[in-house]
């Protein structure tokens, strides 16, 4: 049983992407744990998460080339992908050339020894 035809794209989008963001949802707010146990604080959201991600990833590929041409589907599937993949070094770019831009916020360069370079 193949749940894509029986529910649609859309929908199998949807419930995915909304799964990702109540495990994100779960994981963001109590990252400190409080004593409880790993596999509940981090373990099982992330699972719920990555299961989310996973399964609303073929959905938006369908979407994203639904009513494309079959000579340009190739092409067009691999647009996601490219996005996929992509898109976490530019974050990760951005972020640090904006913290580096801003005089580093709470970053405080520590020696090799684990005292401040600034005297503190």
């Amino acid at each position: 049983m193949v749940p894509l035809p029986r529910f649609g794209a859309r929908a199998m989008a949807i419930g995915g992407l909304t799964s990702a963001a109540v495990g994100f949802g779960t994981l963001a707010p109590d990252l400190s744990g409080h004593g409880r146990p790993y596999g509940l604080t981090v373990g099982l959201p992330g699972v719920v998460f990555r299961l989310g991600i996973g399964s609303s990833f073929t959905p938006i590929t369908t979407c994203a080339t639904s009513g494309i041409p079959p000579s340009l589907a190739a092409v067009t599937a691999g647009i996601p992908n490219t996005t996929c993949r992509g898109s976490g070094p530019i974050r990760l770019v951005v972020v640090l050339s904006t913290v580096a831009a801003t005089g580093g916020g709470h970053v405080r360069a520590v020696a090799p020894g684990g005292r401040r370079r600034d005297g503190c």
